[in-house]
């Protein structure tokens, strides 16, 4: 992994070394870019392991943290959008700042806490709406997140064993599947963070 292309090829910013190590240490603990499925923008996963937050963090209390979803948060339907639930009114949600993707070209930030305009249309609709809030083209179901601290395996697997490097490269193969989508990539993350700060 290289950040060499970021950052006007200058290797990335603090931030985005930060957030991009630690993103990548969660993937080898067992994390995805869902918490526990690989569905990315979810607005119900408040993680570095959501590109929206990798590379400068998740707003907690007015700043910028590089954290792991610290406690579970329920599923949101597309098709089906309660907007007085918002993220499902969980006390822990207080300070938490998410976000979700109002067009293809642009992410809306919400506070975590409490209702979610998801139509942006001025007021919190008793009616469920209809918004595919992670871009992904479908309107379908986002699964709940898990407290990603509880679920992370530390077990190690072939680290610290000595073997040869051909049956350590045979069972690597064996274990893991090639990444469904490609990382987060210098566009991808300036599209998030100028569509983030527009007005």
């Amino acid at each position: 992994m290289t950040l060499g292309g970021w950052n006007d090829k200058n290797g990335g910013t603090d931030g985005e070394k930060i957030g991009t190590f630690a993103h990548e240490l969660g993937h080898n603990l067992g994390l995805l870019h869902g918490g526990s499925d690989p569905v990315n923008f979810k607005p119900n996963h408040l993680s570095i392991m959501n590109y929206f937050f990798q590379t400068d963090g998740v707003l907690r209390d007015g700043k910028r943290v590089y954290d792991y979803q610290r406690f579970a948060l329920p599923a949101l339907t597309e098709f089906q959008l309660r907007e007085g639930r918002g993220l499902g009114g969980s006390p822990k949600l207080r300070g938490y700042t998410t976000a979700y993707w109002l067009t293809h070209d642009k992410a809306q930030p919400v506070p975590g806490a409490g209702a979610i305009d998801w139509d942006q249309n001025g007021r919190i609709d008793t009616k469920p709406r209809r918004h595919d809030v992670n871009d992904d083209g479908e309107f379908g179901t986002l699964k709940g997140t898990p407290n990603e601290w509880s679920i992370l395996v530390f077990d190690g697997g072939t680290i610290g064993k000595r073997q040869p490097i051909g049956t350590l490269l045979n069972v690597a193969r064996s274990r893991y599947k090639p990444k469904p989508e490609p990382e987060l990539s210098p566009d991808t993350q300036r599209k998030i963070r100028q569509s983030l700060t527009q007005p």
